[in-house]
């Protein structure tokens, strides 16, 4: 029995949601870009307030990889690209963050990546806010692979560290239909969205109990209500372990009162 148009409608309701908010975010961007450029003299975007998606919207969508497909993707990448799908699961860069960042970006001694530029339309911009202008905290690990790659990624003028074949800034269309697609197929897994990525970094730190504000730091939410509001649904609902912690110290520090308190001497005769 075929779909009644205002179930079709309801069904595909966060579809269109993301598709919209999607839309006012490209938009909002060239006419930002307008305005710096003095080709018009506001944003008449700025002020546009995105649909809210509820949590009970999303359920029907994959949120993120498990730790399993992860393995699958990253043993049927392919090398001439480098630690590329590595590098955005451990760190949840955005597309653009990932496609402009450069080697002058890495801090090999305190293990930290500087997000300082987004590449979108081929060309370089800051990123889209103060807070995703970022440190990110990265492993040994990882910093070890990106020294193997660097020895073979393509030169080029801007220094990237995933360029394209021949060191110029790497198309995000041609990303997704050269190595993300290829990767999803051989690894036997549907087609998804490459932020996919993000989503499933931002499940590790849950999983891992990262601090929820030291999350939004790393991501790069302009605000740590974004970041409940994306991902609040994946946090744990019982948190049996702190109550423990907090009987744990309680009693501790009681244990430790007793021995300095004072009695006080009865005066009476």
């Amino acid at each position: 029995m075929s779909l009644s148009f205002f179930e079709f409608v309801h069904n595909h309701l966060k579809t269109y949601k993301s598709t919209i908010n999607k839309t006012v975010t490209t938009l909002g961007t060239i006419l930002r870009n307008a305005v710096r450029h003095k080709l018009l003299e506001s944003n008449p975007v700025s002020n546009v307030e995105k649909l809210q998606i509820r949590s009970e919207e999303i359920v029907d969508e994959k949120l993120f990889f498990t730790p399993g497909e992860i393995h699958l993707l990253l043993e049927n990448q392919d090398p001439k690209h480098g630690p590329f799908i590595l590098t955005d699961v451990m760190t949840g860069m955005r597309e653009g963050e990932l496609l402009g960042f450069q080697w002058d970006d890495i801090d090999w001694n305190s293990r930290q990546f500087f997000v300082r530029r987004t590449l979108q339309w081929g060309r370089f911009y800051e990123p889209k806010t103060k807070t995703s202008k970022r440190k990110i905290d990265v492993d040994s690990e990882l910093l070890l692979e990106l020294k193997k790659w660097k020895l073979r990624c393509p030169k080029g003028k801007h220094n990237l560290v995933f360029p394209n074949e021949v060191g110029k800034p790497m198309d995000a269309v041609n990303m997704i239909k050269r190595i993300w697609y290829p990767t999803l197929r051989r690894a036997g897994l549907p087609k998804h969205r490459f932020h996919l990525l993000r989503h499933t970094n931002t499940s590790l730190r849950l999983e891992a109990a990262q601090n929820i504000k030291y999350i939004q730091s790393q991501l790069g939410h302009s605000s740590i209500q974004v970041t409940m509001d994306i991902y609040g649904h994946l946090m744990k609902p019982v948190h049996n372990e702190e109550a423990v912690k907090l009987r744990a110290t309680l009693f501790s520090s009681k244990n430790k009162d007793d021995g300095s308190k004072m009695v006080a001497k009865d005066d009476s005769p």
